[in-house]
């Protein structure tokens, strides 16, 4: 991994904030808000044509539920673990400035399929763990059951921090954003999570207000309808890789954003040929 440490140039290290990183996120859906509205569309098209599928499967053939839903999961994994991780490649171009489009969309989707699908994969068997210890010990009649589900809970919040990274981490660490000169970062699913931990461990208090401003802009989104299908996954995923991005400027890793500066108008003035 590359150094940490900034040098010492008379200049103050760059410090990261929740406010600038709300600020520079919601900028970048302004500058490309029919980008934006196109991808989450295309989600928002996706989660009924998958969940058609077992259902007409359950008409057809009488299938009972819960296979159903192991189906829909199958179906989901290979598509949205993806699609997601190439969004944060698109969000990744705009945090350095450069052009996007849907070719980069496509071009993130396809770099970082594999990656993802298994990223997806371990997130979904932690989350449903942790979900089904928390709800056993929830309903455990015993003693100590409330500790046991405390515990669980506070566990399931950390590993909820973690997942706030793991996406952005994943493009960038495929990307060669912490390789050295003379050795090649690790790639993969694990190394992201991996990742994620430390950045959490090294930025709690930062990573606590992003998740509650995450959890806050999907539950509006949510509450309002027309939001959900025009900004989400396409609102918080900017937000979460900006935010990354940020940290990692922090390091050193990734260049900082530019300093906002006030655009000077050039006074209207007439010119006059003199005689």
């Amino acid at each position: 991994m590359k150094s940490t440490m900034i040098a010492s140039t008379g200049q103050a290290p760059f410090r990261p904030t929740l406010l600038r990183a709300l600020r520079l996120a919601m900028r970048d859906l302004w500058d490309h808000l029919g980008f934006v509205i196109s991808f989450s569309l295309l989600h928002s098209l996706l989660i009924p044509l998958l969940l058609s599928v077992p259902l007409s499967l359950t008409k057809l053939i009488h299938l009972p539920p819960k296979p159903g839903y192991l189906l829909l999961t199958l179906l989901a994994l290979p598509i949205f673990p993806p699609l997601f991780a190439g969004y944060c490649f698109v969000a990744y171009r705009i945090c350095l400035g450069r052009s996007v489009s849907w070719v980069y969309l496509l071009q993130g989707f396809r770099q970082h399929y594999w990656a993802a699908v298994r990223l997806g994969l371990f997130q979904l068997v932690i989350t449903f763990g942790l979900l089904a210890n928390l709800l056993f010990y929830t309903y455990w009649h015993h003693p100590f059951g409330s500790l046991f589900s405390l515990f669980w809970a506070y566990i399931l919040l950390c590993w909820s921090l973690l997942l706030l990274y793991q996406y952005p981490l994943l493009v960038l660490q495929e990307n060669g954003v912490f390789d050295e000169e003379s050795r090649r970062a690790r790639r993969g699913a694990l190394a992201a999570i991996r990742r994620s931990f430390f950045l959490t461990l090294g930025n709690p208090l930062y990573t606590v207000g992003l998740l509650c401003i995450t959890a806050l802009l999907v539950l509006l989104c949510f509450l309002t309808g027309i939001a959900w299908i025009l900004l989400y996954p396409a609102l918080p995923l900017q937000l979460v890789t900006r935010a990354t991005c940020l940290l990692l400027a922090r390091y050193d890793l990734v260049p900082p954003p530019p300093k906002d500066a006030p655009v000077a108008d050039t006074p209207w003035h007439v010119e006059t040929k003199s005689e």
